[in-house]
């Protein structure tokens, strides 16, 4: 029976022009997801239906990805089921048309549907328990936010095989996040459920569209609590602000993530600016990142390579980040690094690799800050 890289991806219009498309690739050998090319997809906007005034539109940016990694890769790619799903019959009948004689691997198996978000949501949730050994991606670009609930989201990543890609408006959302608290109006009705819900009726104060972001970004993981939630920006200018929200079961899954995210945006892993505008600082430099590392090391018992590893991805830093903010550390002689019995390694040995934060590590340090 063959095993499937399943692919479950739901998109519903919701401005014009303004989606763009994700191609990724479960690899069934391993624990983590490849991200194919995401640096090509974010710095293009596209159309939603399959081809619009002459320009591809992100399922055919997505077929277009994994036709080149088949082909870079000796023609071989993971066995693969992809659903598009649209709840507009005329622009799945006119995506099913333009991908009728798009190019596809043999073991790509493709299809488009017309279905209610709900009911196809409930027929992927009964797959996912059936079919415990296929591994999933499912891409929310949803109509704004008026049929996603973290209960979904919940019942998606059950069995520790699927991940979640969720795509929100934020700049509309956090515009009208107050006058949901404040006025009972039914147009505000869909944004009161989903704020109401995430937040368990204790909503907070939002600062800035940056601010609903991170909040959004805590409650979830808050709730999550054995999933890691991690985000990335899209900025078409100031006042038009959205936000990617990844949820994986996998330690693995994330540090990808964030590598993807650190190729796009060199500066900071954060965020991709279509207005290209250039930023004074680095975000450690705003942060003061060391100094967390600091008081993090300070507050754990023991803190070993493993805790460090983790803490790094949780605030978006790469093992080669925090190499680099470990290493001055032990430049102003503020750091020391030994082995569990004591004895001291030689300087830049912090083994933050993946390899060490598994069940069975290769090496396990600890960290003790000294002189401060």
């Amino acid at each position: 029976m063959n095993r499937y890289c399943h692919f479950s991806i739901s998109w519903y219009s919701w401005l014009p022009g303004l989606s763009f498309g994700l191609a990724l690739v479960r690899d069934i050998n391993r624990d983590h997801v490849t991200l194919l090319h995401w640096q090509d997809f974010l710095k293009k906007i596209f159309k939603y239906v399959g081809m619009s005034d002459g320009s591809k539109g992100s399922p055919l940016v997505a077929l277009d990805k994994i036709r080149d990694h088949y082909f870079e890769n000796n023609k071989r790619i993971p066995n693969m089921k992809i659903l598009f799903n649209d709840s507009d019959n005329i622009k799945t009948q006119k995506l099913a048309k333009l991908i009728g004689n798009y190019f596809r691997p043999h073991n790509c198996h493709i299809e488009v549907r017309t279905r209610d978000y709900i009911a196809l949501k409930n027929e992927i949730i009964k797959e996912i328990e059936n079919y415990q050994n296929e591994k999933r991606l499912i891409f929310l670009d949803p109509y704004g936010y008026k049929e996603i609930k973290l209960d979904d989201i919940k019942d998606f990543l059950k069995g520790n095989k699927t991940e979640v890609i969720l795509f929100l408006p934020i700049s509309f959302m956090y515009r009208f996040a107050k006058a949901v608290q404040r006025d009972n109006l039914a147009r505000y009705g869909p944004l009161r459920k989903f704020i109401n819900e995430v937040f368990s009726q204790k909503i907070p104060d939002f600062s800035s569209a940056y601010d609903f972001i991170d909040k959004l970004r805590e409650t979830f993981r808050n709730k999550l609590e054995n999933y890691y939630v991690d985000t990335f920006n899209i900025e078409r200018d100031s006042k038009n602000v959205y936000c990617i929200f990844f949820f994986t079961s996998h330690i693995r899954g994330l540090e990808k993530m964030i590598e993807a995210k650190w190729k796009i945006d060199k500066n900071e892993g954060r965020r991709f600016e279509l207005s290209l505008q250039s930023r004074l600082f680095r975000r450690e430099e705003l942060t003061n990142f060391p100094q967390q590392i600091i008081r993090f090391i300070k507050t754990e018992e023991i803190c070993t390579n493993k805790d460090l590893y983790k803490f790094g991805l949780l605030n978006e830093y790469l093992p080669k980040h925090m190499n680099r903010f470990l290493r001055q550390l032990q430049k102003e002689d503020i750091l020391r690094v030994t082995e569990l019995d004591g004895e001291e390694k030689r300087r830049g040995a912090f083994y933050l690799a993946y390899q060490n934060h598994s069940p069975f590590p290769k090496k396990i340090v600890q960290f003790k800050i000294i002189n401060n």
